[in-house]
């Protein structure tokens, strides 16, 4: 699908966006190793320690393709590698039947070169930062001496560290009170957010409603890549910042929960305030441009826009979510419909999220065939994502998204657990919001695994 779409798109003119075209490729892999141990100490107290190791890397034969003025771009090699160690220690308290407490520490350290253009491909036997190169641009018109180089590629060493505590209080049978604190440090950006929630939690007596009200306030660390994006797409030539900040959101919600014989029903409705947004330079919003001309060569040929990503930019999501769930003998069965808003509360962003679906409708259920295997079908659909301006040939496949999915479960033993799952059985081609103009989702994937518990 993805070829055919290229081809199409190919035969109907190129514009200046992206667009899929069969010159592109992209390859990525990762591998994650995770060890962990819990012991309890004492009757009240319960300690565990892990560690995880993650290496991702994106193979060097990935290359973006930028068709601008009726040519492509086809030497935009992609490359990135990154590897990171996280320590966690924790530890759960029990003051008493009515009191919990639960604290701990992580400390995580990182070699990240986030994804870069390297010309040509890169080879990973030497220096990738080297073979990248940079990128050169002049701000002034036939003045060399306004030269300005950008290294196309960086390395990055950093750590961040975080401690938190939360405590549950439980004050009368129907009353549950729960409140926490989180905060954290990261030698690659000046903030030390601090993130906080609390719940209240009352199921009255002889009642089968439960209400629940939440509070939270958090942040988004600005992944690597932001800061470091660096390419000329023919129209703009986008830069470094290395000074993006972290994106800061606090949420409300609340809902009500009705039980009874095995079924569940349960409505909530949410606010969530969004600040401190990344705005990456794709968009061009004038908070994006750093100069309307520089140009790519000495004598003042290649005139582009210079752009960066920045922080800028506030929004506010509404949404309701209702959803069932049910048990029997023979499984459960499950189903949630949701429905969301997204405004802008600032003049930098659009006045609604481009690409948002907003209905949503999920079905499932879990059969228990045999007391050690079980099979789970489900279903997602998404209402026509909304705004898109410029959808180009992925238009007809924008119309109600939707996913086939299944899993199978096999348990021979309790500590054994062998698995097959599908994703997108009918190898229905769909897309979905991506960065600037809508993105192809994945066909038919499946996966089998093996997972073993100590």
């Amino acid at each position: 699908w993805y070829r055919e779409s290229a081809r199409s798109s190919a035969e109907g003119g190129l514009a200046p966006v992206l667009q899929f075209v069969p010159q592109s490729v992209w390859r990525d892999r990762s591998l994650v190793v995770e060890g962990r141990h819990e012991s309890q100490l004492t009757a009240p107290l319960r300690v565990s320690s892990s560690i995880t190791w993650n290496r991702y890397e994106v193979d060097p034969e990935t290359r973006y393709v930028f068709p601008v003025s009726g040519s492509l771009f086809l030497n935009d090699f992609k490359y990135a590698l990154g590897s990171s160690t996280t320590l966690k220690q924790e530890a759960r308290y029990e003051l008493s039947s009515r009191l919990t407490l639960t604290g701990g520490a992580t400390a995580s350290f990182y070699e990240v070169t986030p994804k870069a253009t390297i010309p040509g491909g890169a080879r990973t036997n030497d220096d990738v930062v080297q073979q990248a190169g940079v990128l050169t641009y002049y701000t002034r018109r036939g003045d060399a001496s306004s030269r300005v180089d950008v290294p196309r590629a960086t390395h990055l060493s950093y750590r961040g560290t975080s401690g938190y505590v939360q405590a549950r209080f439980q004050p009368t049978r129907a009353l549950q009170l729960l409140a926490g604190g989180r905060v954290d440090d990261n030698t690659r950006f000046r903030d030390t957010p601090l993130s906080t929630r609390a719940d209240v939690v009352y199921a009255p007596d002889g009642s089968r409603l439960t209400y629940h009200l939440a509070y939270a306030q958090g942040f988004v660390a600005p992944g690597p890549y932001y800061g470091y994006n660096v390419y000329d797409n023919g129209l703009q030539i986008n830069t470094v910042n290395p000074d993006l900040q972290t994106q800061r959101a606090r949420s409300y919600e609340g809902n009500v929960s009705w039980r009874s014989n095995g079924l569940q029903v349960t409505t909530s409705a949410y606010v969530n305030r969004q600040s401190n947004l990344f705005l990456i330079g794709d968009l061009l919003l004038s908070a994006n441009i750093i100069a309307r001309t520089v140009f790519s060569d000495a004598a003042g040929g290649g005139q582009r826009l210079l752009t960066r990503t920045v922080n800028g930019g506030e929004r506010t999501v509404r949404g309701v979510d209702v959803s069932a769930h049910l048990v029997r003998s023979w499984g459960s069965a499950w189903a949630s419909y949701s429905t969301v808003a997204v405004v802008s509360s600032s003049s930098v962003l659009d006045s609604t999220l481009a690409g948002l679906s907003p209905h949503n409708l999920r079905l499932g259920a879990t059969l228990q065939l045999r007391r050690t295997l079980s099979v789970t079908p489900s279903l997602t659909v998404r209402s026509t994502p909304q705004g898109i301006t410029n959808p180009g040939v992925l238009a007809s496949a924008l119309e109600t998204p939707y996913e086939l999915n299944a899993s199978v479960r096999y348990t021979p033993t309790p500590r054994w657990a062998l698995f097959l799952q599908g994703r997108n059985l009918t190898d229905h081609a769909y897309a979905l919001r991506g960065l600037l103009t809508p993105a192809p989702q994945e066909g038919r994937v499946l996966v089998v695994g093996v997972r073993m518990t100590q």
